[in-house]
Order: structure tokens, then sequence, then C-alpha cells
């Protein structure tokens, strides 16, 4: 665990403008995802129960990933979340994408 904030989760894919519309679904709770990453997600923790075990990560009604988190840190009001295992959803797996 880092304990610069902004090495916590270092941005590979999307960033904070782009989250806007991403959720994390734990069971029936969701949550609004606030900053994702290839290795997590952070959420607001106001009013959220600590989060553990399979999450799903939607953007609108698509499934993007489906994982294993445990909570990494916490630092005023977000918390941040690793996955410890993920899987990205889709009908076919970002490493065996056909070449363009």
């Amino acid at each position: 665990m880092a304990d610069d904030a902004d090495t916590r989760l270092r941005v590979t894919g999307l960033s904070q403008a782009d989250a806007s519309g991403l959720r994390v679904q734990v069971g029936r709770a969701h949550f609004p995802v606030t900053t994702i990453s290839n290795e997590g997600f952070v959420i607001l923790a106001q009013g959220r129960p600590p989060l553990r075990g399979f999450a799903d990560i939607f953007q609108g009604d698509t499934l993007l990933r489906h994982g294993l988190v445990t909570c990494a840190w916490q630092e005023g009001n977000q918390v941040g979340y690793e996955f410890k295992h993920a899987a990205y959803a889709g009908p076919v797996a970002p490493d065996y994408a056909p070449l363009q």
C-alpha cells in the first residue's frame, strides 16, 4: 500500500472525468465509482458499508469487470479498493481481440 494518494491507484485506463457513469455493485447494493484503474477503484465513503468479496463494475448497463476486491485505504471521504482477482467482461478477452 503506497503512502502517496496520487500513486495509490495509477489511472491507466480511465481518468476521473471518464469515470462518470461507472458504478460498483456488490449484491444488490451499488455505489458510484469516482476513479478506476487496472489495479482498483475509489468510491466515496460517506454512508457506505465496507465492501469485501466479489464485485462487478458497470458502465451504465454494461458489465466491464468482475472481481474479488479488498479495501486498500481510506482517506477523508474516499475509500480505495484493490482487485485481488479480476476478469474483464465482454465478448472477447482483451488479449485475444482481433487486430484492426
